[in-house]
């Protein structure tokens, strides 16, 4: 009998084993291509992947470009087998006549990358998750923003449009928004208010910068639900049908008459309802306390241009920030200062130089430095493009590089940062958590935090600073889980590591909260007693200074010391009863009659008098300084081993003094003088001396050991204490190298100090 022929085999349909079966992959192959059209309309190609699992289960998986590339870039600086194949390049040249030819030679080299990496045993937990991700049906980065679609089941907290206290609440939430620049594509970036409602706030790629990364709320004009800036209207006909849930905020550049729009796409009307009356709000309280502090409105205002995009930075000159590099200082016995490849482990060097970037030696690619942090012999550094770096003593920091503990890490070399959870509460955006927001150093641990508030640690575990319930040492970077995880809001906003101790600070709807843990002699955790604390607590005396202020508060700041905390409290700006006549007498208590703007508390070990209160006495539980109110603004605040330093603004007769540099505790790291006398009391010091009668303003400063390290608003860096290469008092100006043959401006952005050395993170600017 004659069969007819038989129709040909459909492909399989897209299927993929949910995330938690136990699903063998043992083979994956690339064996075609295909060109789709996203729901925006624009065209992109996507390259189909055949999966055989153990089960023989076939799973057709489709995967752009970026998504290989991606994987790539994941797995090239832990495998050298993925480092040493050739990935096809991105761009290429007459593209569009050979477009058919580019992609099939793609999808062959896709097929061989991906037999090298299932070849990989264990296999990674990152080709794992790449290979259970769902199907790729749409490219179009707007495909999340078919709100009436996705979102209309979505439950949602729909604040009256009088509630003023939710509506800024909520605003406080990290909330993803899609942001448009005048150059480049979109990119999602979390924006939230902060705690002080004076700054609207977006994570950036890039250092905070003027106009940058945040804007002031004082400086903003007005807020329209329309897309009729220039931004809009350059990306019109691909976001026409997302009017409904766009937004651009007009604002001033400070110090010129220039207006900007800072324009963005958000996921669901009600977000988009909630900022712009809480926009509204926060421009109404202006008005009744003085009003708009931007640019004077004399004559017509300019036509409000565009935010810069994500991946050049603002600024308000003639110079633009082409990249940032990481400068050290001090003694490397350790190799922290990673230097250069012979430094002799008993060497310090007096000059301020270049760490090295061993890894991009092959590449010729520089860093862009987003924040770096020194520990006691250790130095970790973050960029903005692959993640952390680490140098300096082994039993530090060698496992968290996959080096070996019998070596020093003498040049800087990539921390291996584990896979986490990408959602955010309350919706999820696509921005990688491995993206850091700050590092912290102690004298032998160190914390790395991240944009979504994920808190990795590794290091010393000997007093249970690293937070995880045990005293066991952790060689690679891992996850904690605090108290916090268990709330629904709550967020890690900072970190700062100590000695042997260690604090987060967190944000939720309920307010900012401490938490401490690690070594608690002398009282350091601020539980009122000298007990080991092995995972994240709460410290209740900052919470009752919080709760009981005149003004409503906030934690801005979180410093730990050698051996004692200090913790800086700043006004949010919103008026809150005081506490009751029947009250408990306490230091919380008593605080309520004061009216300032900030609250410098601190506790601890007193030995050298480094609390300020006026006497050398422990303090077990968090006591604000007295001293500092009245009329005294505290910016910022750093602690040493047995110093404290502060910038102040001050307020008297009238005038207002910005940037003094005050300090008290150990006398000669206060003072850079011989056998100073301790001081218990905070004292103003003048810390260039290049004139007597000139106040020296401060804009940041960072403690070492026994020594501060001053960056003042030219740039300039002052060592004030006793110097780590000669041990004697010092006050030394440091040579920040301006100009070199391959470079034309640096300025220093940045200055941390460790045990026995200091990092500057410079900005190298250049002609738009």
């Amino acid at each position: 009998r004659i069969l007819p022929p038989a129709a040909p085999r459909a492909p399989p349909a897209p299927v993929m084993a949910k995330v938690g079966e136990n699903v063998v992959f043992v083979k994956a192959t690339v064996e075609s291509y295909a060109d789709l059209k996203a729901s925006d309309g624009t065209k992109y190609t996507v390259y189909n992947i055949n999966v055989t699992d153990s089960s023989d289960r076939v799973h057709v998986l489709q995967k752009r470009f970026n998504e290989f590339h991606g994987l790539y870039q994941q797995l090239r600086g832990q495998h050298p087998e993925v480092a040493q194949f050739k990935f096809p390049a991105k761009t290429t040249l007459n593209f569009n006549k050979h477009e058919a030819r580019v992609k099939e030679t793609r999808c062959d080299r896709f097929n061989e990358f991906v037999k090298v990496v299932m070849k990989l045993q264990p296999m990674p937990s990152q080709v794992r998750a790449w290979l259970e991700q769902e199907s790729h049906k749409d490219s179009s980065i707007f495909r999340d923003l078919a709100v009436t679609r996705a979102y209309k089941d979505r439950p949602m907290v729909v604040p009256a449009a009088d509630d003023k206290t939710l509506i800024l609440e909520m605003m406080m939430k990290p909330t993803p928004f899609l942001k448009y620049g005048r150059q480049g594509a979109p990119h999602w970036r979390l924006f939230y208010l902060t705690p002080d409602r004076q700054r609207i706030v977006w994570s950036s790629r890039k250092l905070m910068g003027p106009g940058a990364s945040q804007v002031n709320v004082a400086a903003i004009k007005y807020v329209q639900n329309t897309q009729r800036s220039k931004v809009f209207e350059r990306h019109a006909a691909r976001i026409k049908e997302l009017a409904n849930v766009s937004m651009s905020i007009v604002y001033t550049v400070p110090g010129t008459t220039q207006q900007r729009t800072l324009d963005v796409v958000c996921k669901h009307p009600e977000v988009l309802r909630t900022w712009l009356l809480g926009i509204e709000m926060l421009i109404s309280d202006l008005d009744k306390q003085g009003g708009y502090q931007g640019a004077a409105d004399a004559g017509a205002a300019a036509t409000p241009e565009g935010d810069e995009d994500e991946d050049e930075e603002a600024e308000d000159t003639n110079l633009i920030t082409a990249g940032c590099s990481v400068y050290s200082w001090g003694t490397g016995g350790w190799g922290q200062l990673a230097q250069t490849d012979d430094l002799p482990t008993s060497e310090g060097r007096n000059v301020v130089a270049p760490m090295l970037k061993v890894t991009q030696k092959k590449t010729n690619q520089k860093l862009d430095i987003r924040a770096a942090a020194c520990g006691g012999s250790q130095t970790i550094v973050i960029d903005r493009r692959i993640g952390a770096f680490a140098c300096g003593r082994a039993s530090l920091c060698a496992e968290a590089v996959g080096g070996s503990m019998r070596d020093h890490i003498l040049t800087m070399q990539p921390v291996q940062i584990p896979t986490l959870d990408t959602r955010v509460s309350p919706m999820e955006m696509p921005t990688p958590v491995m993206e850091l927001a700050q590092v912290a150093c102690g004298e032998s641990h160190t914390i790395l935090l991240t944009f979504t508030g994920h808190v990795l640690v590794f290091g010393s575990n000997f007093f249970g600073q690293l937070g995880d319930g045990t005293t066991v040492d952790r060689g690679e970077a891992t996850p904690i889980q605090g108290p916090w995880s268990k709330s629904s809001d709550a967020r890690v906003m900072m970190v700062s590591a100590g000695q042997s101790c260690s604090a987060a600070v967190t944000w939720s709807s309920a307010g900012t909260t401490l938490y401490t843990w690690g070594c608690g002699e002398f009282g350091i955790l601020g539980h009122g007693d000298a007990t080991d604390k092995l995972t994240p607590t709460a410290v209740e005396g900052v919470s009752q200074y919080l709760q009981t202020s005149k003004n409503a508060m906030s934690i801005t700041q979180v410093e730990c010391g050698g051996w004692h905390m200090a913790v800086l409290l700043t006004e949010s700006g919103v008026s809150t009863s005081s506490v009751s006549a029947d009250s408990p007498t306490s230091s919380a208590a008593v605080a309520a009659t004061v009216d300032d703007r900030t609250l410098l508390l601190t506790w601890g070990s007193s030995s050298c008098g480094q609390l300020g209160h006026g006497g050398f006495t422990d303090q077990a539980t968090p006591l604000h300084i007295e001293m500092l109110t009245g009329g005294k603004e505290v910016v910022q605040v750093a602690c040493g081993a047995s110093h404290t330093a502060a910038i102040l603004n001050i307020t008297s007769g009238g005038r207002r003094i910005k940037g003094q540099l005050w300090t008290w505790g150990n006398g000669t790291p206060s003072t850079g003088q011989s056998e100073a006398a301790h001081s218990a009391i905070p004292r103003y010091y003048n810390f260039t001396k290049r004139d007597a009668n000139q106040n020296n303003v401060a804009v940041q400063i960072s403690c070492g050991d026994n020594f501060t390290a001053v960056l003042d608003e030219d740039a300039k860096v002052t060592v004030i204490g006793v110097s780590p290469l000669t041990g004697e008092a010092c006050r030394q100006d440091l040579t920040i190298p301006k100009e070199d043959e391959s470079r034309t401006n640096l300025d220093v952005e940045t200055v941390t100090a460790g045990g026995t050395h200091v990092c500057l993170v410079l900005a190298e600017r250049i002609a738009r």
